[in-house]
């Protein structure tokens, strides 16, 4: 697994490489993971093959991030080594920076005679993230509709969309071709059991709500992107109209300066909002627990891991019909779609919460579909696209086979 995103900043797609390669390494197979020593960041004891490439601080770009010195990655050092004694089956990049793309590819050349495959997963939803590099976009949209097919052609064997608007926007948007390069569906699972665990009760008593009141949702990454605003104004909407007995809860983290900016949003307006801060391990699924309702406002999502989680605490959704959303809750099941607007967004929730026969049918429905996404499953179909891709290349049948027998990835 080659990756560019890694702690210390946590998102859907580090989240996403972690549960893989825990399932896959829990199965028996090898996983070697490269990716970057952030300069700032202490870093505990870690799995003897995750190798930390030295890398420079790259928070100017998103808080949290590194670029990994790539050629630290190449002919010497920590990849080198590990290398020389194991050869991996599949190259699997995640991300499109240093490691991700120059480090695989470089990879991929060296080890692609022996039989070694590349598959790639585009996470990202990059027409709609590229106000963060120091590129016009003027000139980074047209380049990356540019370079898109052409590296999906010459780099990788396979690739990989987490869900089926993604997989249509490759192909329509960015011109990667079925011809260029085949592209199979999975979607990041779950452990689904983990998400039924949570504490409701330990919630509500560290952020002082009372245990009959509504609670109203958000948690994920705050940033531009996310549209968090969308969730401010739906809170003033519902705060307008009197809803009672309902708190309004906003847990995740992201750039200090547009947090500030929400915070006085929600003060503008005369909202009380509860900030909880970014929230993982117990605290995270004891927000679910707490929640009878969750927003999703991003429309740029390409699978939206935080859908997936909501959906298997049990607890329906008020979310825009957009890319990932979309695919996962097909058919509004487990949720209420609503147009990108407060009053729309104020509505849905207010009839999830008003009606309960509704609300109920939701609850039943989030957890139909929860079942199909759990890690085991996925993994499932994550290894089918490894061997698909195997076949599809393989050259003498003991070259498509690392040590003892099992399938390994790198």
């Amino acid at each position: 697994m080659f990756v560019d995103t890694f702690p210390p900043k946590i998102d859907g797609m580090t989240i996403s490489i972690e549960l893989f390669t825990n399932e896959l390494r829990r199965r028996g197979h090898e996983v070697v993971v490269v990716a970057p020593r952030h300069p700032h960041h202490e870093y505990g004891p870690m799995h003897p093959d995750t190798l930390l490439i030295p890398a420079v601080a790259s928070d100017w770009i998103y808080p949290d991030t590194a670029l990994g010195k790539f050629w630290r990655s190449m002919g010497h050092g920590v990849v080198a080594e590990r290398f020389a004694h194991w050869r991996p089956d599949i190259i699997h990049s995640h991300t499109e920076f240093t490691l991700g793309l120059w480090s695989a590819s470089y990879w991929r050349t060296r080890l692609g005679p022996l039989g070694t495959r590349r598959v790639h997963t585009f996470h990202t939803l990059w027409t709609e993230y590229l106000f963060y590099l120091p590129i016009p976009e003027l000139i980074s949209q047209p380049l990356l509709r540019f370079l898109a097919p052409r590296t999906a052609q010459k780099r990788f064997d396979a690739l990989i969309a987490p869900s089926d608007k993604m997989r249509d926007v490759l192909i329509s948007d960015w011109g990667i071709k079925p011809d260029h390069c085949e592209i199979s569906v999975v979607p990041t699972g779950i452990d689904v059991a983990r998400f039924r665990s949570g504490n409701n009760e330990r919630f509500r008593q560290r952020w002082g709500i009372a245990p009959h009141d509504d609670v109203v949702l958000y948690l994920g990454r705050i940033g531009t992107e996310k549209n968090v605003e969308l969730v401010i104004d739906t809170f003033a909407e519902l705060a307008r109209r009197g809803q009672e007995r309902v708190r309004f809860v906003i847990a995740g983290g992201g750039p200090e300066d547009y947090l500030s900016k929400l915070r006085q949003r929600a003060q503008d307006k005369n909202v009380d909002v509860v900030w909880t801060g970014f929230v993982r391990g117990e605290d995270q699924v004891d927000a679910y627990a707490a929640a009878d309702l969750v927003l999703f406002p991003s429309t740029t999502e390409t699978q939206g891991l935080v859908v997936t989680e909501a959906l298997a605490a049990g607890v329906p959704l008020v979310s825009v019909e957009a890319m990932g959303p979309a695919s996962t809750m097909r058919g509004e099941r487990g949720c209420l779609f609503a147009a990108d607007d407060p009053v729309a967004f104020a509505n849905a929730a207010q009839r999830l919460l008003k009606d309960e026969v509704l609300y109920r049918r939701k609850c039943k429905e989030a957890e139909e579909i929860a079942r199909g996404a759990s890690i085991e499953q996925r993994t499932d179909e994550l290894l089918a696209v490894y061997e698909k891709t195997l076949r599809a290349t393989a050259g003498p049948p003991e070259a498509a086979r690392g040590p003892r027998g099992r399938r390994a990835a790198g």
